[in-house]
């Protein structure tokens, strides 16, 4: 059971990234495509909420036997993201100043260019993304604190006051362009799904009683908050996602919440299909590393079509390449894995 509950958590997050890829080549498809991809965009939302589950399922009780591990831990985590940020710089942003970015470069020079990029105090496309769980990461020994203590109330408390600032000025925190994230907002999702990841490790389960009640509220939210939504009953500017306001979380929690409940309603037939109980799983197991992988073949397809005049036909033929490639890595990586836990296994039981 406890293999089953990770295998539909990895298959969540294979969703969300997933979701991810096919947002940043959607531009690559024809724009009818591309308009509904935009409306059912969930990747970000994904992520972070999966994010804070992860903290909380999987660190909350190792945090109540061994305070000081995790955060070290977590702290390691951040690093970890900082790095890959670092090494995304250097191998793109880089090369890509004096190659593509005409505008920047007539700007200001590379010293600025790379200052600003290193201290998150600009938005290029793609690399913003690992920045927004920097912070995610660093409250997180504060959150875990918190709802050890059964602070639970004072901790959405705080997080909804920081939403309700940040519905009226998000850019509060930034100190250079724009973010597209910010972090006052969407720090609401990461504190949501920590909470969730805490119950889910208590209850033992991701799945809540009477699931088939739970699937049609979800279908009733989903349908009020596209008709809020596109059927522009209030301003678009009401339902904005950038920055994120109360009805962007509805809507985009609405996509979630069916996702959620479909998922765990038929799951038992999910499973049968390989794409959905390998396939999507495997990348998800693996977020991190196919983030990178995705950032650096995304820029490449991007590179050629601003040199080159490339059909939209070998545009597809590049993205499929691109998850061909995709996952002849990450199945590398994952048979590498399975070997040295093997290998670790058969000394275990050689000491014994």
């Amino acid at each position: 059971m406890e293999n089953n509950r990770n295998q539909i958590i990895d298959f969540f997050r294979g969703i969300a990234i997933i979701d991810m890829i096919i947002v940043h080549f959607s531009n690559y498809l024809p724009l009818q495509i591309s308009k509904i991809i935009s409306y059912t965009d969930i990747a970000v939302e994904g992520f972070i909420l999966l994010t804070g589950f992860m903290v909380g399922y999987h660190y909350y009780p190792k945090y109540t036997q061994d305070k000081g591990i995790v955060i070290k831990r977590l702290l390691n985590r951040t690093l970890q993201i900082l790095i890959i940020h670092y090494i995304f710089i250097f191998t793109i942003n880089l090369p890509f100043y004096y190659i593509l970015y005409n505008e920047i470069r007539n700007a200001e020079p590379l010293f600025t260019f790379l200052i600003k990029s290193m201290f998150f105090l600009n938005q290029i496309g793609i690399i913003h993304i690992l920045p927004t769980f920097i912070p995610l990461f660093l409250i997180s020994p504060i959150l875990l604190f918190a709802f050890s203590r059964n602070y639970s109330y004072l901790v959405f408390f705080a997080s909804i006051c920081l939403f309700a600032i940040g519905n009226k000025y998000p850019y509060i925190l930034d100190f250079g362009d724009k973010t597209i994230f910010p972090f006052i907002l969407w720090q609401i999702y990461f504190t949501a799904g920590c909470y969730l990841g805490i119950k889910a490790q208590i209850y033992k389960k991701i799945s809540p009683e009477h699931i088939n009640k739970y699937l049609y509220a979800s279908i009733i939210f989903l349908l009020t908050a596209m008709l809020i939504k596109h059927a522009k009953i209030i301003s678009p500017t009401l339902t904005s996602k950038f920055p994120l306001n109360v009805l962007g979380v509805l809507y985009g929690a609405s996509i979630l919440f069916i996702i959620y409940t479909f998922t765990l309603k038929y799951w038992h037939r999910l499973k049968t299909i390989k794409l959905c109980d390998y396939y999507i799983p495997l990348i998800g197991r693996y977020s991190l590393l196919t983030f990178v992988i995705h950032v650096y073949t995304a820029k490449s397809i991007f590179l050629i079509n601003q040199f080159l005049k490339i059909n939209i036909y070998l545009n597809y033929f590049f993205i499929l390449l691109s998850m061909i490639f995709l996952y002849a890595i990450i199945y590398l990586y994952e048979g590498r894995n399975l070997k040295e836990k093997r290998k670790e296994m058969v000394k275990i039981v050689t000491e014994i």
